[in-house]
């Protein structure tokens, strides 16, 4: 039980650190707006287009329990994610 408490901490340690990496570069370019360039929200924009997925999927998981969603969230948040970049390129771009 006690293994299973710090493998929970390393676990989440990592997947915070993962995410505080790439964050970085989804925000790097949000500057430019005030440049006259909306590029820069083009990342933003994926990111929280896959995030609303993810969310989807969840509370499709909690609320009409269907568990099989859970296997497959994380590859249609990002399918989705890369997907709605074409229209957020040629909207924002």
């Amino acid at each position: 039980m006690k293994d299973k408490k710090w493998g929970d901490i390393f676990n989440n340690a990592m997947f915070l650190g993962m995410i505080s990496a790439f964050l970085g570069y989804v925000f790097c370019d949000v500057g430019d707006i005030f440049k006259g360039s909306t590029a820069g929200l083009i990342p933003v924009c994926v990111m929280a287009t896959s995030a609303v997925i993810m969310a989807v999927c969840g509370l499709i998981s909690k609320k009409l329990k269907v568990r099989w969603i859970t296997d497959y969230a994380l590859p249609l948040s990002l399918v989705g994610g890369m997907a709605s970049a074409i229209p957020y390129t040629s909207w924002l771009g």
